[in-house]
Order: C-alpha cells, then sequence, then structure tokens
C-alpha cells in the first residue's frame, strides 16, 4: 500500500507484461520471446532490488513481471479506502502481520478486526473487497506467494457483512479465481477458497448455507467437497433438521416470482430476470416498455446495473444447470414430504417451478394405491394420467421412477409425455431399469453386469464425481492403491463399490503422476456401512458384500444406471479415433490388441439397457423426421439408405459403419435444440446418432474431405 516511490517502475511492467502477453498470444516462440524480453527490460530503469542478471528462464521471468502486475492491481483496488480512512488501515496492516496461517482466525483476531470494521462504513468494505475478488488469486510458484495474508485477512473480514451481498461475491472467488486448476500448480490458492466457506459457514443463522451448497454443487476437488460437506452437516444438526431438509430450504430464489421472473428497474427502462425450461435469460424493455434486443443506448449509460443484471443471469444460470442432477438424488435418498411441505418447497419455489412441472410424481394416500401425476396446465395442483384432479390434503409425495409402476402404465406416461411435447430435464418416463438378471441371481454377491470394459480412466473418475460417488486413481507404483470406487448411501447404510485395476500390459500408458490413462472395469458390490458411518476415500467401515436380493431394487437399478453412464460415456469404444489415432498410438502389444479388439466388439454388442431404450425412443420420434423414409431399425442398430451407401448406427456406442467397415465421423457439438422433440434431455448418444442419421441420409452432400474418403 504505501510503495508510492516505484509507481513509474510499477507502469512500466505493467506494459511489459501486456506486450510480453500479446507477443505470446500471436504465437511467438520461446527464443522471440525471451528476445523481446531482453529488450524490453534493458529499456527500464530498474531498482536495484531488481536483478535482471538473475533472471534465467522465460518463466521465471514471466512469473516475476506477472506477479508485480498482479500486486499492483490488489494496491489499486485497496486505494480509496486507503485514502479516505489512513489510520483504520494502518491498523488493519497490523493485523494481517499477526494473522496465523491456521485454517481459521482466532476469536481475539477476530474481535480486533471488527473493531477496525466499525471505523469504515460498510459499503466501502463490500467494494474493496469486490474490487480485490475480481483479480486473480496469488499462487504459489518459486517467488513464494505475496499478497496471500492481505486477502485472507479482507475476506475474513467480510464476516460482519450482510450474506445476501457478500455471499454471491466469495462464491464466485471461491470457485472462479481459488478452487480452479493451473498448469504445473495445481489447485491455485486453497487457502483463500478455505477462507471464503470459513466466511460462509460461520454467518449467523446459517446464512451462508445457501452459498456454501452452491459451491459443493460446482466445485470437483473431492478434499473441498469434503470440507463443506461436514460444515453442511454442522449447519443441519445445529438447526435441528436432516441434512436433506437443509439442502431442500436452502435452494435459492434470487427473488424470482412464483413464475420465475423478476423485474429489474433502469432510470429508462426495465431488465426481466428469466428462469424457464432450466435456461437463464433476459428480456430488456425501453423506457415505453417495448420489448428490445438489448440495453437502449439510455440504459448502458447506468453501468453499473447493466453489470449487475448480467452477473445475475450468470449466477442463476449455474443454480439451474445444477438442479437436475440435485432431483435424481432423491431417487437413492428415498425421499418423501406431506404435500403442503412438497409444494413449498418444489411446486411453488420458483426456482425448481419449470422443472417440477415436466416431471411425473407420485401420490400416496393411506388405504389407497400410489397414483403417478404430473402438475396440471395452472401449476396449481397434480392431475392423475386420466386428466382427473388428485386431492393432496393429507397424501405424501415423492418422485415418481418407472420402478413403481407397470409396464402398461410405463407405457401410457411415455405416450402422454410425447402428445403433449413435454421434453423432460432428465430421463425420467424414459428411465432405464436395471431389475436383477438370472446371472446376478446366480453369483448372488456381486454383479459382473459391467466387467471387462476399458475405460479412460480421467474421464471415468469425472463423470463418478459429478454423481456423487467418490473414488481414488489406480497409479502404476509398488504400494497398493487398489480401493474400490464407492457410493455411500447413508439413508440405505448402504455403500455400492465398483471395482476397476490399471489397464495397460507391462508398459502401461501414463500421465506424468504416473496415473493409469486407462483401467479394466470389474465387479459391483453393496456391503452394509454403520449408522451415522462418515465416508473417507477407502469408504466408511463396512463389511463383506451383502446378497444382491437385500439391496432395494431403486437403489440397485440407480446404482446399475450410474455404472451404465461410466462405461458407456469413458469406454475407449465411445472414441470414434481410437483406431487410428497416429503418433499417439503406443507400439503394438499384447494390450493394445485385445484394446483394439475391445472396440470392435463393443460396435456390435448386444445392447444393454441404455441401448434398448434408445431404440424404443428412436421408434417414436423416427416418424416425426423429415428423413423417416430413409430409417430403419433393427435389433442393434439405426439403418441409413444414403444416396451413395446404406448405413448402420449402432444404438449402444452411436458409432457408424457401411459393409462392416467403420466410419469415422467425429461429432463437433449435439444437434440444435428444437428441430425435433426429444424425450428427455442430456443423452448425447442420441443426439449423436440423429445428427449422423440426417448427415448420412444426404451423403451425397457431404464436402467434409476426411468423412468423403472413407466413403
Amino acid at each position: 500500500l504505501y510503495c508510492e516511490p516505484h509507481d513509474g517502475f510499477l507502469a512500466k511492467i505493467i506494459e511489459l507484461y501486456q506486450s510480453l502477453y500479446a507477443a505470446q498470444e500471436a504465437g511467438e516462440g520461446a527464443a522471440q520471446l525471451m528476445d523481446l524480453l531482453e529488450r524490453e527490460l534493458s529499456r527500464l530503469e530498474l531498482p536495484s532490488a531488481f536483478d535482471r542478471d538473475n533472471i534465467l528462464t522465460w518463466h521465471e521471468a514471466v512469473s516475476l513481471v506477472s506477479l508485480a502486475t498482479h500486486l499492483y492491481l490488489y494496491r489499486e483496488a485497496l486505494r480509496p479506502m486507503v485514502e479516505r480512512h489512513p489510520g483504520a488501515m494502518k491498523e488493519m496492516s497490523g493485523l494481517v502481520a499477526t494473522l496465523s496461517n491456521g485454517a481459521a482466525p482466532s476469536a481475539s483476531w477476530m474481535k480486533s478486526a471488527r473493531a477496525v470494521f466499525d471505523r469504515v462504513p460498510p459499503e466501502e468494505w463490500l467494494k474493496s473487497t469486490r474490487a480485490i475478488t475480481v483479480q486473480k488469486a496469488p499462487a504459489y510458484s518459486e517467488f513464494g506467494v505475496y499478497g496471500d495474508k492481505q486477502i485472507r485477512a479482507l475476506i475474513y473480514t467480510a464476516a460482519f457483512l450482510p450474506p445476501e451481498q457478500i455471499g454471491p461475491v466469495l462464491v464466485q472467488y471461491a470457485l472462479k479465481r481459488c478452487y480452479i486448476a493451473e498448469p504445473g500448480i495445481g489447485m491455485r490458492n486453497e487457502k483463500l477458497g478455505n477462507a471464503c466457506v470459513w466466511v460462509l459457514a460461520n454467518f449467523p443463522d446459517g446464512g451462508g448455507v445457501p452459498y456454501l451448497a452452491r459451491i459443493l454443487a460446482r466445485t470437483k476437488y473431492p478434499k473441498i467437497r469434503k470440507r463443506i460437506d461436514k460444515q453442511l452437516n454442522d449447519a443441519a444438526l445445529k438447526a435441528g433438521i436432516t441434512r436433506a431438509d437443509l439442502d431442500e430450504a436452502t435452494v435459492p430464489t434470487h427473488d424470482l416470482d412464483r413464475d420465475g421472473k423478476r423485474r429489474i428497474e433502469f432510470a429508462n427502462g426495465s431488465a426481466t430476470l428469466v428462469a424457464s425450461g432450466g435456461q437463464a435469460g433476459v428480456v430488456w424493455a425501453n423506457a415505453d416498455g417495448e420489448t428490445v434486443k438489448s440495453p437502449t443506448k439510455a440504459m448502458k449509460e447506468e453501468k453499473d446495473r447493466i453489470k449487475e443484471v448480467r452477473a445475475e443471469v450468470k449466477e442463476l444460470q449455474a443454480d439451474l444447470s445444477i438442479q437436475p442432477q440435485r432431483l435424481q438424488k432423491l431417487y437413492l435418498q428415498d425421499r418423501a414430504w406431506p404435500a403442503e411441505l412438497w409444494r413449498e418447497r418444489y411446486l411453488e419455489q420458483p426456482l425448481l417451478r419449470g422443472f417440477v412441472q415436466r416431471l411425473i410424481w407420485l401420490v400416496e394416500r393411506e388405504g389407497h394405491a400410489p397414483v403417478p401425476a404430473m402438475p396440471d396446465a395452472t401449476g396449481d395442483g397434480l392431475c392423475a394420467l386420466s386428466g382427473e384432479p388428485l386431492a393432496l390434503e393429507g397424501a405424501t409425495i415423492r418422485l415418481w421412477h418407472p420402478m413403481h409402476s407397470d409396464v402398461a402404465t410405463i407405457q401410457t406416461w411415455r405416450d402422454r409425455l410425447e402428445q403433449l411435447e413435454i421434453t423432460q430435464p432428465f430421463a425420467q418416463g424414459w428411465r432405464e431399469v436395471y431389475a436383477l438378471t438370472e446371472a446376478e441371481r446366480q453369483t448372488a454377491i456381486y454383479s459382473n453386469r459391467w466387467a471387462a470394459h476399458i475405460l479412460k480412466q480421467s474421464q471415468a473418475m469425472a463423470l463418478a464425481r459429478a454423481n456423487g460417488w467418490t473414488v481414488t486413481a489406480r497409479m502404476w507404483v509398488d504400494q497398493p492403491n487398489d480401493e474400490p470406487w464407492h457410493l455411500h448411501l447413508p439413508e440405505h447404510n448402504l455403500v455400492a463399490e465398483y471395482w476397476v485395476e490399471g489397464a495397460g500390459g507391462d508398459d502401461p500408458e501414463t500421465s506424468e503422476s504416473l496415473a493409469y490413462l486407462y483401467v479394466n472395469t470389474d465387479r459391483v458390490t453393496f456391503k452394509r456401512a454403520p449408522e451415522g458411518a462418515v465416508d473417507s476415500a477407502q469408504g466408511p467401515g463396512t463389511g463383506d458384500p451383502i446378497p444382491l436380493e437385500q439391496v432395494p431394487p431403486v437403489v440397485f437399478s440407480e446404482v446399475m444406471r450410474a455404472c451404465d453412464l461410466f462405461t458407456a460415456v469413458a469406454s475407449i469404444a465411445a472414441d470414434e479415433g481410437w483406431l487410428d489415432r497416429g503418433q499417439d498410438a503406443s507400439h503394438p502389444s499384447p494390450w493394445s490388441q485385445d484394446a483394439d479388439r475391445y472396440w470392435r466388439e463393443a460396435h456390435t454388442a448386444d445392447l444393454v439397457a441404455s441401448g434398448q431404450n434408445r431404440r424404443a425412443m428412436l421408434e417414436r420420434i423416427i416418424p416425426r423426421l423429415a428423413i423417416a423414409d430413409r430409417l430403419t431399425l433393427d435389433e442393434k442398430d439405426l439403418i441409413v439408405a444414403g444416396t451413395r451407401h446404406t448405413y448402420r448406427i449402432h444404438l449402444g456406442s452411436g458409432a457408424c459403419s457401411r459393409d462392416g467397415r467403420h466410419i469415422c465421423i467425429v461429432p463437433k457439438t449435439t444437434p440444435a435444440k428444437g428441430k425435433v422433440w426429444l424425450p428427455f434431455e442430456g443423452d448425447r448418444t442420441l443426439s449423436i446418432i440423429l445428427s449422423k442419421a440426417v448427415m448420412l441420409a444426404a451423403d451425397d452432400t457431404i464436402t467434409d474431405p476426411v468423412i468423403l474418403a472413407q466413403l
């Protein structure tokens, strides 16, 4: 804060940093960049503390220049508050020096910080915190870390601000600036991210809980998730409610009304935030109330207001995007609610309402058979399949699963969804069902349904974590690392385990950290977990595997469905270019030959539940397509009659072939929404199959030279 004599030098450093960055972005090589660096440094009047001869490498030079830039930006962000309140800020600087390196500030430190906080208007603390947190968090490097304590002190002091004002700021800083991966560094700054979590967890009356939930839903780091999970469990215990109740009660509303809208006034117009169909948007209106495509010139003069609207849309979209995954977890939690509580937390909840209205719910009443139902046209109640309104007073509501109904009822609901062209937020009416097979009854305590597949380890682990599983990487090292990937199901006192092992033979392909690039899959088992058991990398304490028949049918089906997802998406069979990897291919070996054989066989394999479901969906979708007369279905494939050739697209993998020869068509994106009705969102393989079918049906118009060469 007090280095005015060096302002001129710092300004030159800023210019140098910008020149180097621009040259690097333009594709200059390392030699040219070093020449530029030497040339620019020679023009600077360097302070004696800056020894140019000791800058040995490009990386060190850029790190030092970047460091100076960031420190300069930090200081400029704090300058207004320092100039207006020099005494309080000098006292704060003294407090920074006494801040420990522990995971949390001491009570005495917070007491002293409160005394300083009270000497400065709260809005200035808020403004300075916002200004600091839009900058990159300082990262650890060979130069150490600078600015860490100062920023941490500012974050801890934010605990005295209203949660609704500072909460979104801390969430964004933790997720976008701290809990991000940096090449050669890892997590950019875990300590500052953890400081944000500490503040959110220590707001009075649970004021920070909704913001903690946002970080938990979006961060990928297991240890961060574990830390936040504990904070939320403690908050639930303190409030005297279950964790599930806490999660539901803290879903944000963004101040939307019942219809998912919120109007923000401008001096010369307005912006209306809209949450619709799982998507966030904004509708602009001019001073006369007429809808316009973008803010008017007069509205753009209110720059801060425009920024506020756009930031709010991003936050709204981020919160909307995690809800389908959270809703599907209700199946494993076996949640049910009294009708009035369900109405409050789901049907009338503005963020969830758009999802709830497209889902099927199960109405249970003592002495009556459970009845599947959907919200009526007004969204005020539930209607049975016949269209008859259901009385909800005294009823219990849960999320309907196909296992709750017979096949005829499921088919009728599918007809209804198709008739109304309702695209569900996730597979529900068309959800895959995995019942025990005769083979699983014979093996009794384990399932081989997903054994003998080859997966890309990092992709499979990312999918597993996104679905709540705890996973550890298989490493090519001389020490045990064979714990199964597992899912703790505390509501049922169960643990599901998916066994995998490193793949690649005696000379496997590995990452720089010696993690296997590929893994072989094995059995799935279930074990009992003690009441109140705490999860860990090794899983909660468990006993021997239990008979699969003792696992609740919906739980078994959902676990099998998750394993199907990991297998289908992360399998090398899903890699269109696996057989032609060019320089990335490993030397021929028994393992690579086995892998190639597996890849080929997967593209002609019998369909598992997901592929069978996809076939049933295509039976309904194909008649709606303009190319319907060119498409037919057989047991495993969609057959496309093109002008040049006839093609087969496998309904399990999405792979395409003609006369038994694979055709590599790498999808760039999924088809644009709205071109054809799909039963639910999220089946990328179905979208790929349809996009390939449309392309190949008009194969005489294909211009891509890579595809043409294969035709």
